[in-house]
């Protein structure tokens, strides 16, 4: 950030908390944005700051105020400044599902992890209305990440070559994979719900108001249980297989109560593996661009995760099982 950055940031912050002080910043995440903590009478706030120039806060507004509207789980929101892109928000603390697992394992946070599973049938229930929608087009951009940045990263580290044949079958399969994908019913996703966007809310006592969601703005209407395949098979925790199946079986039996699935549990897990394909595939994209191109290297170390939950989603859906062989090779080399 910038000093004449900070600086507006603190005058947003006196125009709105006049009694406020001490606005530092408190953590950033992949993308443009920073979060500063100020100081009030009443306590501490937080001060999203988007850049204009560089990204639009009318996404996470929107979004916010529309899961609001829904009773879900999300901050507070006190002021916002379009034009200058700030937000002033309610402060979640620094406790997040993935700090919690960091400290004590996952094991011991299995009920945790339960309570934000079930959190996720009353996100998928929410309103689509105005949500751009998940089509094929969307699906296969996001799958390009991995062959315009993951592949190209790899070919140079293993001095291997990403043949013309392999090219054409992945091409294939994923198209395949997408059309799959967009013809399935839509409902709410998140995008991104996982461990370090979700994040325990101090003042809570009840365990079902405890968590709450951040990072949003992508939300989009798409297929049910990509929210699940984000948090149980995530790029940053390796939950374990048990807890995994039990929180797959509690969600899946929660949707068919809830009409919002009608077939076995056979159909819902190579439902949810055609996700994780797609997802994970993008993933591996997004770490190596955010490393090469905004120079955040550290979200190589969870290159090895990822293709492990690929490897595991591609094992699921049997009409996809070229893909594991072809990709074999090109597996990230395993970190200390």
């Amino acid at each position: 950030m910038t000093d004449s950055r900070l600086d507006q940031a603190r005058s947003f912050f006196k125009t709105h908390c006049p009694d406020g002080t001490d606005l530092k910043i408190a953590f950033a995440d992949a993308s443009h944005r920073r979060y500063l903590r100020g100081q009030t009478e009443n306590g501490s706030v937080i001060i999203m700051d988007a850049p204009p120039e560089k990204e639009s806060v009318d996404a996470f507004l929107r979004i916010l105020q529309h899961l609001a509207r829904e009773q879900l789980p999300v901050p507070q929101l006190w002021a916002f400044d379009r034009e200058q892109g700030f937000l002033l928000l309610e402060d979640l603390g620094d406790t997040t599902l993935y700090s919690l697992v960091s400290k004590h394992g996952p094991t011991v946070n299995r009920q945790a992890l339960l309570h934000i599973t079930d959190l996720l049938v009353d996100v998928a229930k929410a309103s689509i209305t105005d949500l751009p929608v998940y089509d094929k087009r969307a699906l296969k951009r996001e799958i390009s990440l991995f062959t315009d940045w993951y592949l190209p990263y790899r070919c140079k580290q293993s001095g291997k070559i990403w043949q013309a044949a392999s090219a054409d079958i992945f091409a294939e399969r994923c198209d395949w994979l997408c059309t799959q994908l967009a013809a399935l019913p839509a409902v709410f996703v998140h995008r991104d719900y996982h461990s370090r966007n979700l994040m325990q809310r101090p003042s809570a006592q009840d365990p079902a108001h405890r968590w709450v969601m951040i990072d949003f703005q992508d939300a989009i209407a798409g297929p049910l249980g990509y929210d699940l395949i984000s948090l149980l098979r995530d790029s940053y925790i390796d939950w374990p297989e048990a807890l995994v199946n039990e929180a797959e079986q509690r969600f899946y039996h929660s949707v068919r109560e809830q009409r919002l699935f009608t077939g076995s549990f056979a159909d819902f897990t190579h439902q949810l593996g055609m996700i994780a394909v797609q997802r994970h595939l993008k993933v591996l994209g997004i770490f190596v661009r955010l490393s090469q191109r905004d120079e955040k290297h550290g979200y190589l170390a969870d290159l090895p995760l990822t293709y492990q939950h690929l490897q595991h989603a591609l094992a699921r859906v049997p009409e996809l099982a070229p893909l594991r062989d072809i990709i074999e090779p090109f597996a990230p080399e395993k970190t200390a």
